[in-house]
């Protein structure tokens, strides 16, 4: 009986602290299920359970899985959403509460999220699980027309974690959010098989380029000095031959009437790349903002009214390879002003 007693005390004494502590994610969580459409698709690479807020509110309980987890996330507004990633263990204690401290933020991404559940505008947020990076940045992939392959993007290795998925003709949409740092990207092309087991041939693989004449990893450096990157990926049959030399000007219009874009005497759309009918894609309308992927080159552009009433504005911009330049035309007070924002060195004038 004194045993049996002593059992008894035991055994009531484990449970007292047992119910002391804080079970873990892995006992007691209930998470949220991936949606079936969205704007955002998060991979989870980070070993944790995470819990999504937004405007201090919890949106979604993210399992610990690298599994596409896809959420919907209204955008009427056109909003850029500040959204950050808990770790799930260190808000749960406090039944996920609103506005929870932020220096317990794991991950974090300024982001504008399309208004669209069209699966070519979700972007795709890659959590890792290296807590000495809290922000993230953008890489930006383009891809386009003209080739049979596709292509898989992977990080740092073969065997590194998949972020994309790209098919010709993907451009301007394709965008990935990553822990600021620097990566090797190592590109694999494909085409469809539905008689291999994973439904794909492997045609080959890009892990090099040439840079400077020296062949070197193709590197993506994200900081807060370049928070975006926008990377353009050749042809299978074109990496043999010549590196990739493009840069990307975005035109903004904010003059009240259409506008026509000239590129070192041309019409812009005839320097262009587009996959695709590139016809007219000179003229801008009011509130258009238009990427326009340029070989690496010193452009004097010019930008003129429809009716051929003169120059509105003109600026000359030394584009580079992976560049993304902005240019952009408004009215203030009566008057056109042209502004740039650049790396590297330009000179404008406005009329």
């Amino acid at each position: 009986m004194k045993k049996f007693v002593q059992l008894m005390c035991i055994l009531s004494a484990m449970f007292v602290l047992n119910g002391c502590f804080w079970d873990s994610e892995d006992e007691v969580a209930s998470f949220d299920v991936s949606e079936d459409s969205g704007n955002l698709v998060i991979n989870n690479y980070s070993d944790h359970a995470l819990a999504l807020y937004h405007n201090g509110r919890m949106i979604k309980k993210i399992p610990n899985s690298a599994t596409d987890f896809i959420v919907w996330l209204p955008n009427d507004n056109d909003m850029t959403f500040d959204l950050q990633m808990y770790r799930y263990d260190d808000v749960a204690q406090d039944n996920f509460p609103d506005n929870p401290d932020l220096s317990q933020v794991f991950k974090r991404w300024s982001i504008n999220l399309s208004n669209s559940t069209e699966v070519e505008k979700r972007v795709t947020w890659h959590i890792t699980n290296n807590p000495s990076e809290i922000n993230s940045g953008n890489l930006k992939f383009s891809y386009v027309g003209g080739t049979d392959y596709q292509v898989d993007v992977f990080l740092n290795s073969k065997n590194g974690a998949k972020i994309m998925t790209m098919k010709p003709g993907d451009q301007y949409e394709k965008l990935v959010g990553v822990d600021y740092g620097a990566y090797t990207l190592h590109f694999r092309y494909w085409i469809s098989d539905p008689n291999t087991p994973d439904g794909m041939e492997i045609t080959g693989w890009l892990e090099k380029e040439v840079v400077a004449g020296t062949e070197v990893d193709i590197w993506a450096v994200i900081n807060a000095n370049r928070p975006e990157m926008h990377m353009f990926i050749p042809h299978y049959d074109q990496i043999n031959a010549v590196p990739d030399k493009r840069g990307t000007i975005k035109i903004i219009n904010q003059y009240p009437e259409p506008i026509v874009i000239r590129a070192n005497g041309k019409d812009i759309e005839e320097l262009m790349y587009l996959d695709g009918d590139a016809q007219a894609a000179s003229i801008l309308s009011y509130g258009d903002a238009i990427d326009f992927i340029l070989n690496e080159n010193i452009y004097t552009l010019e930008a003129s009214t429809l009716n051929g009433s003169g120059t509105l504005a003109n600026v000359t911009i030394d584009l580079s390879v992976g560049e993304n330049a902005e240019w952009l035309i408004k009215v203030v007070d009566g008057k056109v002003v042209s502004e740039v924002k650049d790396e590297e060195p330009v000179t404008e004038e406005a009329q």
